[in-house]
C-alpha cells in the first residue's frame, strides 16, 4: 500500500503530544496546546477582564493563530496597565512587526518604525530581553535603509546577544551568515550554539533542518539531533515529524513504523477528551506505517517546527 505525502502530513497533524501542565495557559501555549490554552484564557478573561497578564497571553494566543489585528489592542492594554513589564511592551512590538510583514509598502514603513520604537522601549525596561534583541536583529537585517535597516547594527546586536544568551545569539549569527550565503560560517555558528547549550531544543531542530537536505545529505547526524531533541522535549511534535520525514525519505520503513507507533501511543496516552480525533489520527498512522512515498523531506521537517498538536 502506498500512502502519499499529504497522508503523512495529515497523520502528523492529528498526532497527539503528551499533556502539558493543565493550569498554566502560557505553558500550554509554549508547548503548542492551543485549544486547552484558549479554554483557560477565556475563563480567566471572564473573571479578570483587566488583568494585564491575561491580556498579554490573550494577545500572544491571537498572534499565534495569525490574528495580529486582534492581538495588538490586547497587548496595548496590557502594556498600559503594567508599563514596567518588558514582556508586555515587546508583545506590542511583535504584533506591530507581524502587521508590517503583511501590509502595503507605505503602511509597512510606518509599522516598521513603530516596531523599532517598541523593541527599543523593551530593552530600556530590560537590557537583557532576548526576544527584543532577536526582533531588532531581524529588523536591522531585513528593513530597507529608509526604514532604518543596517546590516552592521544587526551583526553588532547578534554579537551582544551571544554574551546574554549564547544559543540564541549564535542562532541569530547563523541566520545572518546564511542570508549572506556564507554557509561555512553559518554552520560554524550553529555548532557553536550546540556547544554552548547542548540541551536546547531549538538549536537541535535548527541543525536538523540544516543537515537534512539533498544538498548536504548528512542524514545520520540529522537523525542524532532529532533524537536528542525528542529526549529534551518529548511533548513537542517537531522532532517526531523530522524523524518520520527522514525515515520516509530514506526508505527506512521499519524505523518509520516505530516512530509512527510512538506517535500513536501518545494519541492514546490518557487524553480521553480528544479520543475522536485521536482515533482518526491512529487510523492514518497505521496506514502510513505500511509504506510511504515521500519526496519532500524539508517540507515535513519545516512543518514539524510549526505544528504542535492537541
Amino acid at each position: 500500500m502506498i500512502v502519499r505525502l499529504h497522508h503523512v502530513l495529515l497523520a502528523l497533524t492529528l498526532a497527539a503530544a503528551p499533556a502539558a501542565a493543565p493550569d498554566d495557559p502560557k505553558t500550554l501555549m509554549d508547548e503548542g496546546h492551543l485549544r486547552r490554552a484558549q479554554a483557560l484564557l477565556d475563563a480567566e478573561a471572564a473573571s479578570r477582564p483587566d488583568d494585564p497578564r491575561t491580556l498579554y497571553l490573550q494577545s500572544r494566543f491571537k498572534l499565534m493563530i495569525g490574528d495580529a489585528q486582534a492581538a495588538l489592542p490586547l497587548a496595548e492594554r496590557a502594556a498600559t496597565i503594567a508599563p514596567r513589564e518588558a514582556d508586555y511592551r515587546y508583545q506590542v512590538a511583535a504584533c506591530v512587526g507581524t502587521q508590517a510583514q503583511n501590509a502595503g509598502k507605505l503602511k509597512a514603513l510606518g509599522l516598521a518604525k513603530r516596531f523599532k520604537r517598541e523593541a527599543e522601549a523593551t530593552l530600556a525596561l530590560d537590557p537583557r530581553h532576548v526576544d527584543a534583541f532577536d526582533g531588532l536583529i531581524s529588523f536591522y537585517s531585513q528593513a530597507p535603509g529608509i526604514a532604518g535597516g543596517d546590516d552592521k547594527r544587526a551583526a553588532a546586536l547578534a554579537d551582544s546577544l551571544v554574551r546574554i544568551d549564547p544559543a540564541r545569539g549564535r542562532l541569530a549569527q547563523a541566520t545572518l551568515f546564511f542570508r549572506d550565503k556564507k554557509e561555512d560560517k553559518g554552520e560554524q555558528a550553529l555548532r557553536q550554539a550546540l556547544a554552548a547549550v547542548p540541551d536546547d531544543y531549538r538549536v537541535r531542530m535548527t541543525l536538523v533542518r540544516f543537515l537534512a537536505t539533498d544538498t548536504r545529505k548528512k542524514w545520520e547526524e540529522a537523525e542524532t539531533h532529532a533524537k536528542a531533541a525528542l529526549a529534551i522535549a518529548p511533548g513537542r511534535i517537531a522532532a517526531y515529524a523530522a524523524l518520520a520525514g527522514l525515515y520516509a525519505h530514506l526508505g527506512r520503513w521499519d524505523d518509520l513504523d516505530k516512530i509512527l507507533a510512538e506517535i500513536a501511543r501518545f494519541v492514546f496516552s490518557g487524553n480521553t477528551h480528544r479520543h475522536r480525533s485521536a482515533g482518526a489520527g491512529a487510523e492514518l498512522l497505521l496506514a502510513v506505517s505500511h509504506r510511504s512515498q515521500c519526496h519532500c523531506l524539508p517540507g515535513i521537517i519545516a512543518l514539524g517546527t510549526v505544528l504542535q498538536c492537541e
